[in-house]
């Protein structure tokens, strides 16, 4: 019988002022390099922890998603927004594939939490306009791809979020290209869905129990303290691939639990050529106990299934 990670609500959210005093990082293992292939099979007895990744593998070529919606769609469509309420309908029911950021975003002035389908699924490029970086507050809007087959990228951005299953949840792929994001989990995907996951240029992600962004209060996320930065809650029968590709720089850090977690099926987690990633899991006390038995323990890499190092 296949679970689902629980909705918590706003008021079961965790302080996640937690003492420094508290907070220990994990030990790195030690920078890892090859120039041939390196497999490793990662149980849930023996996950894996990784500060510095390099691996000199042949670049791959660019896996590309086919479109299977009926309703043809226009690839090259854009549209340029640049208020909360332009973004919210661009993302849900909009046609456009490519959505251009026009200036800085909080969803936060619209409404704190929800938990949004997206109503017109396809592949969704959000990106910002004119060269520049801007900042999207996503506040605790989620919104559910809930498929295999269309995929969401983002790229050239400063991201925060505040919900318990990311920006974009349960989607077929996901792409960061020069991104940084602070919130709770950047990916999670539930059981039924199979996924890839692509990072390319800068990628930072920080997994924490509040920050401050636009407001001048805290913002404290679902979930606290205690989110991985990306969760694979697959079933058996799931395929997850992470391409770390060639010349990324990935660093990806969590408050207090592990930092990559694979609760079944089978991943293959790729770095390319040239790719740098720095996997930064810490503990404080009661990590997230989902779907897998820890031993207090955060990981850099955690997997309850059949998990390959490339």
């Amino acid at each position: 019988m296949k679970e689902e990670k629980p909705d918590p609500t706003p008021a079961k959210e965790q302080n996640a002022q937690d003492s420094a005093s508290t907070q220990t990082s994990q030990p790195a293992v030690d920078s890892v390099k090859q120039n041939a292939k390196k497999t490793q099979q990662v149980g849930n007895d023996k996950a894996a922890l990784a500060t510095t990744i390099t691996l000199n593998e042949p670049k791959s070529s660019v896996v590309e998603l086919t479109e299977s919606k009926a309703t043809v769609q226009d690839e090259n469509s854009t549209t340029v927004v640049t208020s909360a309420k332009g973004l919210i309908d661009a993302i849900q029911k909009g046609t456009a594939n490519t959505i251009n950021i026009g200036a800085n975003i909080d969803l936060g002035t619209i409404s704190s939490y929800t938990n949004t389908n997206i109503s017109n699924k396809r592949n969704i490029i959000i990106q910002s306009a004119d060269g520049k970086q801007y900042t999207v507050d996503f506040s605790g809007y989620g919104f559910n791809m809930d498929s295999s087959d269309y995929g969401v990228t983002f790229k050239n951005l400063d991201l925060y979020g505040r919900s318990y299953y990311g920006i974009v949840r349960s989607a077929g792929s996901y792409t960061f290209d020069n991104v940084n994001y602070t919130g709770p989990e950047l990916i999670y995907t539930d059981p039924k869905y199979n996924t890839t996951v692509n990072f390319y240029n800068k990628v930072t992600a920080h997994s924490v129990g509040s920050y401050k962004e636009s407001s001048q209060w805290s913002q404290w996320v679902q979930g606290g303290n205690t989110q991985q930065v990306i969760q694979f809650a697959g079933g058996t029968k799931n395929t997850i691939t992470i391409n770390f590709n060639s010349g990324s720089n990935v660093t990806l850090t969590t408050t207090n639990s592990n930092v990559v977690e694979v609760d079944k099926g089978t991943t293959t987690i790729n770095v390319k050529n040239g790719a740098q990633v720095s996997l930064n899991p810490h503990t404080q006390i009661f990590t997230e106990q989902h779907r897998m038995r820890m031993d207090g323990i955060a990981r850099g890499i955690a997997s309850d299934g059949n998990t390959t190092l490339n």
